[in-house]
């Protein structure tokens, strides 16, 4: 298994791949398209990550600089390749690659009812409180960001 930055031309050359992985693993919390996975966002193809294993994409995380911060957007690790570390080695190697362009934190945002809350707290992230949660949330607008924080909850760890 390798894990390499996801370029621009490797996604679109792979995105059915992807796709599919995120259809199944990710489809019931939040239904990505291929404009969600192409949009271009700061340093998202310089940090964003896909693992690869006999040539095949097994896994990937979207992520791109918010301020100081660089930012995860999606992550997800095909079911057959699930449990067996591949998602916190791409968060290790996402951190290096983020250290290396001056970010000093990762962010996510997770439902608050989600499965990945363990999975970030083992990979170091903690819970921010509600003011500061409101200061991190990629949803700028009051009203929508405050119902939004209704049902997600912002994790940072530090670089």
């Amino acid at each position: 298994m390798i894990i390499k930055t996801l370029t621009k031309s490797y996604l679109q050359q792979h995105l059915n791949e992807i796709l599919n992985i995120d259809h199944i693993r990710m489809g019931k919390v939040e239904n990505w398209t291929s404009r969600n996975f192409i949009l271009d966002l700061p340093l998202k193809f310089q940090l964003s990550l896909t693992s690869i294993s006999d040539k095949q994409v097994i896994g990937y995380i979207i992520a791109s600089k918010k301020e100081k911060t660089c930012h995860i957007h999606r992550i997800a690790v095909s079911a057959q390749y699930s449990d067996q570390g591949i998602g916190s080695k791409m968060i290790s190697v996402l951190g290096n690659k983020a250290k290396s362009k001056n970010l000093k934190k990762l962010s996510v945002e997770a439902l608050k009812k989600d499965n990945l809350k363990r999975f970030y707290l083992k990979n170091g992230f903690q819970p921010l409180n509600k003011k500061d949660q409101k200061v991190y949330s990629i949803q700028k607008d009051p009203k929508i960001r405050d119902l939004f924080l209704e049902k997600y909850s912002v994790f940072m760890k530090d670089l």
